[in-house]
């Protein structure tokens, strides 16, 4: 075992995580802020250049990552007791990698944004050499990957060359075998599509009073001595940023102008926010009430990105989703 390896394992038992970020960034590797990693949990690559971490990205207690090119999108939650080994992983942004996955990569294994999925094994080779009726055969491997905002329910097992498209709904239990059409549920051994859920995604849900209440709430329990306020409404402009006497406030509504976030932008607010319901855009700052709010609001099936999108990608990409 050579000094690298050896400085992970030993720093990986710390029950803090700055030294751990700090080392994966000396070795190599791109780790973002507020990267959180547990008690026993490290990550292993023979080239740390190919190892990226994201804003706000959590990995629980006892999982393992020896991964040659490894990518964890922002706000992803990494659960404890999970074990990924092989080429190339992908786990993309705010998704949900539940306790005691097992993944093996021989072939690439790409897991969307904002994926639930838990307890699930996926294989990307079918089979060791093995004596068959005209022979030896070879093994077969393919990638596997699992579409945006899809929900795989756990103790499903995953095979090789298996793509799983966007809204699919997978029940426990289930053994994928073949591709998944996009927007339905499927369940069984071998699983099987039992019907469409597309039509549902044509309902409009207004979640902006359920979203005051829950939050009214939270601010009474705790952040009864922080002097600070929420604005939500249908629509927020200039006139609602411009209009608030204090300076530790949050506004909230279906839709906040571009011209809000710019503002914010431009000024590195680190005390103001907004959050726009409809698209699912926040304005990001080092504010741990700001992520505190966002993370609460994905009970409510909203996984916010941040208001500076990236280069190539479009925005009616991230125009309405409502949860299933």
């Amino acid at each position: 075992m050579n000094w690298k390896r050896a400085c992970i394992e030993i720093l990986s038992w710390l029950p803090f995580s700055s030294p751990k970020v700090a080392l994966y960034r000396k070795l190599g590797a791109t780790m973002g802020n507020r990267v959180r990693i547990g008690r026993g949990s490290f990550i292993w690559s023979s080239n740390f250049g190919g190892v990226t971490v994201g804003d706000g990205v959590t990995i629980r207690d006892s999982t393992r990552f020896f991964c040659e090119r490894l990518t964890i999108e922002e706000d992803s939650y990494v659960e404890r007791d999970s074990f990924v080994s092989g080429s190339t992983f992908f786990l993309g942004f705010g998704s949900y990698f539940g306790q005691r996955m097992f993944v093996d990569c021989t072939a690439p294994v790409t897991i969307g944004r904002e994926v639930i999925i838990s307890y699930t094994n996926i294989y990307t080779h079918e089979m060791n050499y093995a004596w068959v009726t005209e022979g030896r055969e070879r093994r077969r491997s393919g990638p596997v990957a699992v579409g945006r905002r899809s929900s795989l329910a756990p103790g499903i097992h995953i095979g090789a060359g298996v793509t799983i498209g966007e809204h699919v709904i997978v029940g426990s239990g289930s053994i994928v075998l073949k591709n998944l059409a996009p927007y339905t549920i499927n369940v069984g051994v071998p699983c099987k599509e039992v019907r469409s859920i597309k039509e549902k995604f044509k309902a409009e849900v207004d979640l902006l009073d359920d979203i005051k209440k829950d939050l009214d709430n939270y601010f009474r329990q705790e952040c009864r001595k922080n002097k600070m306020r929420i604005l939500f409404g249908e629509t927020l402009g200039k006139p609602e940023l411009e209009s608030r006497s204090i300076k530790n406030f949050f506004l909230i509504g279906n839709f906040v102008a571009d011209e809000v976030f710019q503002i914010l932008r431009s000024q590195s607010e680190q005390l103001i926010s907004a959050f726009d319901l409809n698209r699912q855009l926040y304005h990001k700052n080092e504010s741990k009430l700001t992520h505190e709010i966002k993370h609460r609001m994905r009970r409510f099936g909203l996984v916010f990105k941040p208001y500076d999108i990236p280069k190539g990608e479009d925005s009616n990409q991230l125009a309405v989703r409502q949860p299933i």
